[in-house]
């Protein structure tokens, strides 16, 4: 019998859905990265005075972690030491407390902008602060919130290559063209189907394990009106039935009602990591 089911790339398929998540905010809520695009004067004015430390700086925005009032002097600290320490030629011309108010001043704006759309895991924190530095210098060419997504190598998983080899067709045998065909293929279907088998036992020896469901990256639309468009779910659900009715799509999960929602839901929150906001099921 032929293998049928597929495999889950555990390292990918969050990435996946980080993309897509990050694709929709970009769509549905461009009022996200427009809020961001607000800090670059401050991200620049604060980098200005302390640019030859940038890794040092970054450490300030760290992803662990949201700010306190504790973190003044900790920027006051490592402010006054880069302005007092550091050789003259490489020590910035601009006032520290110039600086120090900027990187306070970022570092509160920021962490508002994570509250108000409901950002806060650590690779969204790490990888808007890091966008938000590339959107400053270079508006146009990243002018895309899926540039937050940190780059990763993600390795090619895949089996061994598919090597068949049959006899050729002789006119000794008196086979016609059309029963060559038949037995050639037959042989390749069984081959096909050991090769699959046994990739199969050495995808799971590695640890991955057969897909239980369809990648449905379109679902996550609904998480960015739930999370930034703070709509109920009685309302996204109004919407979806509005949306298939308009298609005339059928759903196989039939996701009409608020159990399955919130299921699909905690699923991107366990497995791909994506923000979800705490809130009321009820209509608003």
């Amino acid at each position: 019998m032929a293998f049928t089911a597929r495999f889950t790339d555990y390292q990918f398929l969050p990435a996946r859905y980080r993309i897509a998540y990050l694709d929709c905010l970009d769509e549905i809520a461009p009022e996200v990265r427009e809020s961001f695009k607000t800090l670059c004067p401050t991200y620049d004015l604060a980098l200005r005075g302390y640019a030859q430390l940038e890794n040092d700086f970054g450490y300030m925005f760290d992803a662990e972690r949201a700010f306190t009032v504790d973190d003044e002097q900790n920027v006051r600290s490592r402010v006054n030491e880069w302005y007092n320490l550091v050789l003259p030629e490489f020590r910035s011309t601009q006032d520290k407390e110039v600086t120090i108010n900027a990187i306070l001043d970022l570092q509160r704006r920021f962490q508002e902008c994570i509250n108000k759309y409901c950002l806060d895991t650590k690779w969204l924190r790490y990888g808007l602060f890091q966008w938000l530095g590339r959107v400053t210098y270079e508006p146009s060419r990243y002018d895309r919130l899926w540039f937050a997504l940190h780059s990763y190598s993600w390795p090619v998983v895949r089996g061994e290559p598919v090597k068949f080899l049959f006899d050729g067709w002789s006119i000794t045998d008196n086979d016609s063209a059309k029963e060559f065909k038949s037995t050639i293929t037959n042989h390749f279907e069984h081959f096909l189907d050991e090769y699959i088998q046994k990739t199969a036992l050495e995808f799971q020896k590695k640890g991955y394990k057969r897909a239980t469901r369809k990648y449905e990256p379109s679902l996550v639309k609904w998480l960015v009106y739930w999370n930034v468009k703070r709509m109920s779910k009685d309302d996204i659900l109004n919407m979806i039935d509005s949306e298939d009715r308009a298609t005339g799509k059928k759903r196989k999960d039939e996701l009409l009602d608020r159990k399955t929602l919130d299921a699909h839901f905690r699923r991107f929150k366990k497995h791909y990591d994506l923000p979800v906001r705490t809130g009321s099921t009820t209509r608003r």
